[in-house]
């Protein structure tokens, strides 16, 4: 979900006839929802596959910086526990 999330980020951020980047947590009870990603890292953790932890990892936080560098403006609608 997390590298999906960073190109659609990427393909705003290129794309001169969009202004703003609006961010919406899905309906439901789970808010915007990471948790195929969390249990996918935690099996890595657990099986010791450091580059693939690291992967993730930048991946996740290479959202961080799209989002703080980008010259769009960011509208983020969620509802349910959030972060970052």
């Amino acid at each position: 979900m997390a590298r999906t999330i960073s190109e659609l980020i990427k393909g705003c951020n290129t794309d001169n006839h969009i202004k703003h980047i609006f961010i919406r947590s899905r309906q439901g009870d789970r808010g915007l929802c990471a948790g195929g990603d969390v249990k996918e890292l935690a099996k890595a953790m657990k099986a010791k596959q450091d580059a693939k932890v690291q992967e993730s990892f930048t991946v996740e936080y290479n959202i961080n910086v799209q989002l703080a560098e980008s010259r769009k403006k960011i509208i983020a609608l969620m509802d349910g526990i959030t972060r970052n």
